[in-house]
């Protein structure tokens, strides 16, 4: 409820309009709260694309702090399973948090994706970037109660998903 970076403000500023909207007006609303998610077709800018962007060029990867900051990275075919599992389930106000079902560090994390491309991947070590959480991790508990769905793809898996992608899709 006491957001500290911009892009978390906004996302809580869109489940109070969600609310309110609900409040005055009685529409039903599931907000799905996705934490960290990656896979095939990424956008370029987010961290995993934009990672095997710099691997596959011989670049190093900018690491903001120690590595140590970990989230719960969530694999897109699993996301889609919530939304659509969220479709049928929509009545009233709630908030679902939809998130991987373990929390990786960063280091580990350009190590895993480096190794799902075949690359070593060199690191340029970065200060810590203000108003970055720690790290992130999701209750599960509402997902699983309400919508029946577990994380199902865990993070190896689904790196080497999106590799085969980016190798075939995505190298630019």
């Amino acid at each position: 409820d006491s957001p500290v970076s911009p892009y978390a403000a906004s996302k809580r500023a869109c489940e109070l309009f969600c609310h309110t909207w609900h409040s005055l007006y009685g529409t039903h609303v599931c907000a799905l709260r996705l934490f960290t998610v990656y896979g095939p077709r990424q956008r370029p800018e987010m961290a995993f694309h934009r990672f095997a962007t710099l691997m596959a060029r011989g670049e190093p990867i900018p690491m903001f702090g120690d590595g140590s900051s970990s989230r719960a990275y969530t694999y897109v075919a699993d996301v889609v399973a919530s939304m659509l599992a969220a479709l049928g389930q929509v009545a009233g106000w709630s908030v679902i948090n939809v998130g991987g079902a373990h929390e990786v560090a960063l280091r580990e994390v350009i190590e895993l994706l480096g190794a799902a491309l075949g690359i070593q991947p060199a690191i340029d070590m970065q200060p810590s970037v203000p108003g970055d959480v720690r790290r992130t991790c999701a209750d599960l508990t509402v997902a699983r109660a309400r919508l029946g769905v577990t994380p199902s793809t865990d993070l190896t898996t689904g790196l080497a998903l999106f590799s085969e992608w980016f190798w075939q899709f995505g190298v630019r």
